[in-house]
């Protein structure tokens, strides 16, 4: 493909996790022990979560060489210790409360472009 010049579409080159309420979860079949779990979504990719190269993106980008220019590539990140994070209760995200406190409700769905463009004015 590369000899002919045509495009190459990789999934996935960067990968991440998914947090929140896109995680998996653990527990037990009537799930009494039910808690989320953080998943990773590197499916092996050339970049990894943090956006540092891999071996596979070294012979990727051998085999690019070959085909058509090369550019720097910035230096790995270096990895720090947060140390111990102490995490506080702030509310619950299915009680009115707290979902008025973080912005609107709405029973319709709202256009990204109308919403944007009403705080623009």
């Amino acid at each position: 493909m590369l000899v002919y010049g045509a495009s190459v579409n990789m999934y996935m080159f960067h990968g991440g996790s998914n947090f929140g309420y896109t995680s998996g979860a653990k527990g037990n079949k009537d799930a009494t022990n039910f808690a989320p779990h953080t998943t990773s979504y590197d499916y092996d990719a050339p970049l990894n979560e943090a956006g540092d190269t891999t071996l596979k993106y070294w012979d990727i980008r051998t085999v690019n060489s070959k085909y058509g220019p090369v550019y720097d590539v910035p230096k790995n990140s270096t990895k720090k210790s947060y140390g111990k994070v102490e995490m506080k209760y702030w509310g619950n995200i299915l009680n009115d409360s707290f979902i008025s406190q973080c912005g609107s409700k709405t029973k319709n769905v709202l256009c990204v472009d109308t919403t944007a463009s009403r705080t623009l004015r």
